[in-house]
């Protein structure tokens, strides 16, 4: 059956979907403010470091997987949030790596 001719069914609402985006990205913003405030070597860039090993990971996989909450097969859900996940992933690491390079002083 169509999603016309089903009144039954629920649509996904699109503020938690949105939510869900904003988490799947808020590592950007977070590794930004780690580049910008540690110059390298320092105290503070160490021990942002492993914490930021978890943190951007984990928001990008439930930003990810969340985004995708109107989507009910849980094997697709899973496969296409991890994809998803990696897209988040990706731009992050871009972000991050143009920000650094910017900031890098010429020899």
């Amino acid at each position: 059956m169509s999603d016309e001719l089903n009144p039954h069914r629920k649509k996904p609402n699109l503020a938690f979907i949105f939510i869900w985006l904003l988490v799947g990205v808020a590592p950007i913003p977070m590794v930004l403010i780690m580049i910008s405030s540690a110059k390298p070597g320092s105290a503070l860039a160490q021990s942002l470091f492993p914490i930021a090993l978890l943190v951007v990971p984990v928001c990008n996989l439930l930003g990810g997987i969340g985004c995708l909450g109107g989507i009910k097969n849980v094997f697709v859900r899973v496969v296409l949030g991890v994809l998803l996940a990696s897209f988040f992933f990706a731009l992050t690491v871009i972000v991050a790596v143009f920000q650094a390079c910017s900031q890098s002083s010429p020899i």
